[in-house]
């Protein structure tokens, strides 16, 4: 009798290939979902940053219409020789001050005591804090915006009436009436050309604090 040996296929071992290239897919999915949710939190938080600095932007309006109706309170020229620090307002050009703080970095430069607590840290890098100048008191436009005002009479001097000849003030439109709609008429009734009554100028410089450390200065 003729016996035959069957040979029965060996079962194949299992060398984790498949399991690996599913571990790979997992990982690359992961990662794409981690980018996906920090781009997304990105953008979150720079449109927050674009709508604080929005919303400071408005704010500096009002703060500057505060200013000016400090300035009008005065009555002109002759309450505003002299400087008033506790109201932020200065006779003078403040012309070696770098009123907002990002003029660079030159050690030379003077900075405003804006917060009012004389480390001048808003600025940049270099520049002396100089604590006697300061904005006005604390102005609160809403929940989270406060602001101040830095005001300066464009005169060379303090403690001087304004004069723009020996005060070295700005000087101020030299036609006080728009162009003779009725020039090359010999009319002696038209009226004439006259030189502007002499007025202060004046600069003002506001700084609005708002969420999200946004800062607006206007």
């Amino acid at each position: 009798m003729t016996m035959h040996k069957v040979h029965g296929r060996q079962p194949r071992t299992q060398t984790g290939a498949s399991l690996l290239f599913a571990l790979i897919t997992l990982v690359a999915l992961a990662l794409a979902a981690t980018a996906l949710v920090r781009s997304v939190d990105t953008g979150a938080i720079v449109l927050g940053n674009l709508n604080s600095k929005k919303a400071t932007s408005v704010a500096a309006d009002r703060v500057t219409q505060e200013a000016l109706a400090w300035l009008t309170s005065q009555g002109g020229d002759p309450g505003l020789i002299n400087d008033q620090p506790n109201q932020g307002y200065y006779a003078n050009y403040k012309a070696d001050f770098d009123v907002t703080g990002f003029g660079g970095t030159d050690v030379n430069r003077k900075l405003v005591n804006w917060d009012v607590d004389g480390s001048c840290a808003y600025a940049t890098a270099g520049g002396v804090c100089d604590a006697n100048t300061r904005p006005s008191n604390l102005v609160t436009i809403d929940t989270g915006y406060t602001g101040r005002y830095f005001i300066t009479r464009l005169c060379a001097t303090s403690g001087v009436g304004y004069d723009f000849g020996t005060n070295n003030c700005a000087l101020p439109p030299k036609i006080g009436q728009s162009a003779n709609t009725s020039r090359g008429d010999l009319n002696q009734g038209s009226p004439r050309l006259t030189i502007a009554t002499p007025v202060p100028f004046y600069r003002v410089v506001v700084r609005v604090v708002g969420p999200r450390n946004a800062v607006t200065f206007a």
